[in-house]
């Protein structure tokens, strides 16, 4: 006797949102111990006036957190080379 299973249904993706803000990839940076900046609106505000802009801003926060694996991965690397001397 076969089994009545509910079918899968699929579900479309969800839309594209607005880019994160200067504020949530300062948090997302915290969160992992690597965001010195102040936090505050005052300071997200002076950085991005340094960098040109609220927009590369945002891409230098989102270009550190997009590499923060490959730094990892090195001192990884260089703590085993430095383990078996």
């Amino acid at each position: 006797m076969p089994i009545d299973l509910p079918r899968r249904t699929v579900s479309p993706p969800p839309p594209r949102g607005a880019p994160a803000s200067a504020a949530q990839l300062a948090a997302a940076l915290a969160a992992l111990g690597m965001y010195d900046g102040t936090g505050t609106d005052t300071g997200h505000a002076a950085e991005a006036a340094r960098l040109g802009g609220d927009a590369p801003y945002r891409m230098h926060l989102a270009d550190v957190i997009g590499n923060l694996d490959v730094l990892l991965g090195m001192l990884i690397g260089l703590s085993g080379l430095l383990d078996d001397g």
